[in-house]
């Protein structure tokens, strides 16, 4: 129900419910831990007198998009968020700067920015973090970016060395590392994904720093991906890297099964080497499979199926040991 001169009222069926106050980000006031309240309704039974208690907007947290020297980005646009998970508050970037009322406390802070404004500068690793605001005051907390003052240029090849062009190559920072904080919705990990050319090219301006490359495409194609790449660029030391996709030359071979019995309803096995690369191939009508993948390396293979019958089936992850002659076999 709506929340009228500081009263509310509301029809719900018997039982147990729990009410929530919830007020609009530009208001005065605030949700909070104490806004929040469980009521049991018999059937017939009106409830009242429940006090939901809002807190006062009475702190400010203001900032600026900064370079790395901490002057202020004025084209820099986007919007923060602060929560102490009961609460959220939002504001606008505008012209790279930032005001923000909420109520007095320690708050996790995120951000979007519009990187279509800000094309020349990226984020090291997220804007997350936790801000405790005072009341009656004015906490800064800045968001510094970094300037691409580098360049990293892939090329993909195909077996035989010819280019491969419509590549998916990635660029990250933080391959394989897990968000930390509750936050972590509006967070940015810097990972501009883009396609290869048809010289199987891509270029990516970034910060000078250290990143992983990777590179995909559609397994059907019987390439096999290649291993990933950790590469270091400076300001005056561009970085190029050569991804070249390989043919399998080792085979995995096994079979599915399902409570003991043989699993015949089809799904795909994937697989990744402790390098990187990676496989797929569908299961059999028969529950068998056969993967092709490299030799002389380390695999870890998962089964899944996803149809009417069996929705959201998963195997446990099987590590697997290719030797030098190139078969082994192993079961789901």
């Amino acid at each position: 129900g709506s929340i009228i001169n500081g009263t509310f009222s509301t029809r719900v069926p018997r039982g147990c419910w729990r009410l929530r106050a919830s007020v609009g980000y530009a208001g005065d006031y605030s949700s909070s831990v104490a806004s929040t309240k469980e009521v049991t309704v018999g059937s017939g039974e009106t409830v009242s007198d429940v006090e939901l208690q809002l807190v006062p907007n009475n702190a400010t947290v203001s900032g600026s998009v900064v370079d790395a020297n901490g002057v202020t980005i004025t084209d820099a646009y986007g919007s923060v968020f602060l929560t102490d998970g009961s609460d959220y508050r939002w504001a606008p970037i505008t012209n790279g700067t930032y005001t923000l009322k909420t109520g007095a406390g320690q708050r996790d802070f995120g951000c979007w920015l519009d990187w279509s404004t800000t094309n020349q500068y990226y984020m090291p690793g997220t804007c997350e973090g936790s801000v405790t605001a005072v009341a009656n005051q004015t906490v800064t907390h800045n968001i510094t970016l970094r300037k691409a003052d580098s360049t990293i240029t892939v090329t993909t090849l195909r077996p035989d060395g010819a280019p491969l062009p419509n590549v998916l190559v990635g660029v990250s920072t933080s391959f394989g590392n897990a968000k930390t904080t509750s936050y972590a919705m509006y967070g940015s990990w810097f990972n501009p994904d883009r396609l290869t050319d048809q010289n199987g090219v891509a270029v990516f301006n970034v910060p000078a720093g250290t990143y992983f490359v990777t590179a995909s495409i559609a397994a059907d194609l019987g390439y096999m991906k290649p291993p990933r790449q950790v590469v270091t660029t400076a300001a005056d030391a561009p970085a190029d890297v050569t991804m070249k996709f390989t043919q399998p030359d080792a085979i995995i071979t096994g079979s599915v099964t399902k409570g003991g019995a043989t699993y015949t309803s089809g799904g795909t096995i994937t697989g990744f080497s402790d390098e990187g690369a990676y496989a797929e191939t569908a299961v059999n009508a028969d529950g068998t499979f056969s993967l092709g993948v490299t030799k002389d390396d380390a695999w870890t293979l998962k089964a899944a199926a996803d149809d009417s019958l069996t929705a959201g089936l998963t195997s446990g992850a099987v590590a697997v040991d290719v030797p030098a002659s190139g078969t082994v076999t192993t079961a789901l």
